[in-house]
């Protein structure tokens, strides 16, 4: 399935390839799945919006969103809802630009899940204009004073997984938790895992997984029984820690 070079240029609209009222699921494809050069000009979701459900891709034989452009927030995938990456071959996430507002490649407003995919995972040479280089979620605030947990899994994936050369001119060169109450959880790979050469301008050169945002709670990266190298390497923030904040 190739989506390529699709172009939203209206005034005040989402999607550069798809937009949804509720999910988008592309399934269990022999073939690869790819996004390729999409641009939205005004809003958000340079290849993919979803306004109320999921977005799922899963049982592909590889997905790749390449050089994707969002005008505000998730320069290849935004979803209102979770985001998942499942049981697929190889995923790769290379120059997608989110150029004014969060997560370059994937901004999700809820859960994002990348879990059992059985080739390498890359996000590499993605922008984004304020928080979340390669990936952004949001703290859920239910009532006033009640902050809802969200959380982004990396887990149970074969190949090696790498963030490198990502840029977030806030915070989070890499990926940003978005809140007091956001989860990273990258548990139980059988490859290497590489961040390297992220930059953020702001906290977190790597990883931000926390700012303050949340009236209630810490946020909590694990990075725990992975079968390959855990490096972190020439990762630089303009303010506190170049790697993990």
């Amino acid at each position: 399935i190739l989506f390529d070079s699709n172009t939203n240029d209206e005034a005040d609209s989402v999607g550069g390839a798809i937009y949804a009222a509720t999910g988008v699921t592309i399934n269990n494809n022999t073939g690869n799945v790819t996004f390729n050069n999409h641009r939205n000009s005004s809003l958000s979701g340079g290849s993919i919006y979803t306004v109320s459900g999921d977005v799922s891709l899963s049982g592909n034989g590889g997905v790749s969103f390449s050089k994707s452009t969002a005008s505000n927030e998730g320069g290849a995938i935004y979803s209102t809802s979770t985001v998942s990456l499942t049981g697929n071959g190889a995923i790769k996430f290379d120059n997608n630009t989110a150029t004014t507002g969060r997560g370059g490649a994937i901004r999700g407003v809820k859960d994002i899940t990348i879990t059992g995919n059985t080739g390498n995972i890359d996000f590499t040479g993605n922008t984004a204009g304020t928080d979340g280089g390669a990936i952004s979620t949001n703290t859920i605030v239910k009532d006033e004073g009640d902050v809802g947990r969200t959380y982004t899994n990396i887990n149970g994936n074969t190949g090696d997984i790498s963030f490198i050369g990502n840029k977030a001119a806030g915070n989070g060169g890499a990926i940003d938790l978005g809140g007091g109450n956001g989860f990273l959880k990258m548990n139980d790979n059988n490859g290497s895992i590489t961040f390297s050469g992220n930059t953020a301008g702001g906290i977190g050169g790597a990883i931000n997984c926390t700012n303050g945002f949340a009236p209630k709670g810490q946020s909590t990266v694990s990075i725990a029984n992975n079968t390959g190298d855990v490096t972190f390497l020439n990762n630089r923030a303009g303010a506190n820690a170049g790697a993990i904040h």
